[in-house]
């Protein structure tokens, strides 16, 4: 509710995806992904609003990342978001050219509202290539 407030104080209109951050230790396989510690809208332009500190709520310009990703339809678990997870960790097994770069990530496309075999949800995890170790 935090971050929705604040997007409508500023009267930004609301654009998809909600991005969810998990912390590093629970990117490892076989752990559940629980519960995100960080939670973001993106801003459909970066002229749309000012960068910085509004109370709980930190505006920034993030740069670029690489990601693989997959896309999931149905309820937002953290079952579904593991087994997305997992999907894509086998796929870096199967391309040693790529290494993760950072925790798994869900970009939310729906709201809470919507019916859950409606929703649509994609997990990634960032990657660099091997060789920029």
């Amino acid at each position: 509710m935090t971050l929705f407030n604040h997007i409508k104080q500023r009267e930004i209109p609301m654009t998809a995806p909600v991005v969810m951050a998990y912390p590093p230790a629970e990117a490892a396989p076989g752990d559940a992904l629980g519960k995100p510690v960080a939670m973001a809208f993106l801003y459909r332009r970066t002229t749309q609003d000012a960068a910085g500190p509004f109370g709980a709520v930190r505006v920034s310009d993030d740069p670029p990342v690489k990601v693989v990703s997959v896309g999931r339809k149905g309820m937002y678990s953290s079952g579904n978001f593991q087994a997305s997870a997992a999907q894509l960790r086998a796929w870096l097994g199967a391309h040693p050219e790529w290494q993760p770069a950072g925790p798994p990530r869900v970009l939310a496309y729906n709201s809470p509202f919507m019916l859950f075999w409606m929703k649509y949800a994609e997990v990634q995890i960032p990657v660099r290539a091997a060789k920029e170790k």
